[in-house]
């Protein structure tokens, strides 16, 4: 089922309460006139104070979840990023390899730390996940049974889904839901601790998850005029664990929970950072035998691959802190507020700018303002009484 969401607005379909210095309670009324004005439909008490309180209040639903979201004043004890930005360029190079942490994102290891940490979902959650995958994949079977057979008594005649097509599609949507729910905890986690066990900056890889989840191209043989095999089918499973580990949503997290602890996130360039060597520098394809093992041709250091990235990681990551770039703010973004559209004749002839258009235009405009008005507002003397 898709989601739905409705958003009501202070003084009129909600109010705030105070009940202590942390703590506030929102009530949703049941209508918004006057008439059934102490009437509430339901209360919620939310952490933080009342007069903190945003003036918007979002009810969504996800399946048969309804989730209550609010917009909320924080105020953190904590350096800001300026502040952050300037201390980390005044350190030394020693002092600034203790407060940098590099973060690898894999498929196997969901992330690698530069200082051996590691995080993944624990065996429970992977149990849960496929035990919820095998089910899903059994109701979608059966669904599409069903739908086969309810299409050839239909013949060619369009149809509506039958009440057993939506309960079966309804259980899909929640095994769907649930795995999802998995996830997003494991992510939660995950970018708790990076957060906490970071000094002052955790560098990410600037991925493009679009970019690496991308389907190949198909390729025309012309002398046979078939297609060439393009590994599609091995992309398609590379691209569903690529989108099962939320490599994403673990970089998303992170930023604003290392913000809240007065911490920096920056993100440097994956170019060969699983090749390039943390010991020499030495980058060569060579370098990776396997998947899990890294083996430099150049000075023949050897280490888990993932290991030696995250440390390639956190060498670019202080190599960035002390590029210039990195001591320059991004400017925050600017919303654009959509003007009303107006009519062109309307704003031709309120400006006056008719003289730059041609007579035979300007008759034209003048002709449908004229027509225009007398349709809108008649004269007395063409109105009838019957």
């Amino acid at each position: 089922m898709g989601q739905n969401a409705l958003t009501f607005y202070r003084n009129e379909l909600f109010n705030v309460q105070p009940l202590d210095e942390d703590h506030c309670l929102i009530q949703l009324k049941t209508h918004s006139g006057k008439r059934h004005r102490g009437q509430y439909l339901t209360g919620v008490v939310m952490p933080f104070a009342a007069k903190a309180a945003g003036k918007a209040l979002f009810l969504s639903r996800k399946g048969r979840r309804f989730w209550l979201s609010m917009s909320f004043d924080k105020e953190l004890d904590v350096m800001n990023e300026g502040v952050i930005r300037q201390y980390a360029v005044s350190l030394t190079d020693e002092e600034l390899k203790s407060q940098v942490e590099g973060c690898d994102l894999g498929v196997k290891r969901q992330v690698t730390g530069s200082s051996g940490a590691v995080y993944r979902l624990p065996d429970e959650a992977l149990a849960a996940l496929a035990k919820l995958e095998e089910r899903r994949a059994r109701y979608q079977r059966r669904y599409a049974r069903m739908a086969r057979a309810n299409d050839r008594t239909a013949g060619t005649v369009k149809r509506k889904r039958t009440g057993g097509e939506k309960k079966i599609q309804h259980r899909i949507s929640r095994y769907s839901e649930k795995k999802a729910q998995i996830q997003n905890n494991n992510s939660h986690h995950i970018s708790k601790k990076i957060a906490d066990s970071t000094q002052i900056i955790a560098a990410f890889e600037d991925l493009k998850i679009s970019n690496m989840v991308r389907k190949p191209k198909a390729t025309l043989y012309e002398d046979t005029g078939r297609w060439l095999a393009n590994g599609a089918s091995a992309k398609r499973g590379l691209n569903k664990a690529i989108h099962s580990v939320n490599m994403g949503q673990i970089r998303q997290f992170t930023a604003y929970k290392l913000k809240d602890r007065g911490k920096l996130m920056v993100r440097v360039k994956p170019h060969y950072s699983s090749q390039e060597c943390s010991q020499c520098g030495h980058t060569e394809k060579g370098n990776r035998p396997s998947q899990a093992t890294f083996q430099c041709l150049s000075c023949s250091y050897i280490a888990n691959a993932d290991d030696n990235a995250a440390c390639v990681i956190k060498q670019r990551g202080i190599t960035h802190v002390r590029s210039e770039a990195f001591s320059i703010e991004k400017t925050p973004r600017t919303i654009k507020v959509r003007r009303k559209k107006t009519n062109k004749a309307q704003e031709l002839a309120s400006s006056g700018s008719g003289d730059c258009v041609s007579p035979g235009i300007q008759a034209v405009i003048s002709d449908a303002l004229h027509s225009r008005r007398t349709r809108e507002n008649p004269c007395p003397s063409e109105t009838r009484t019957l």
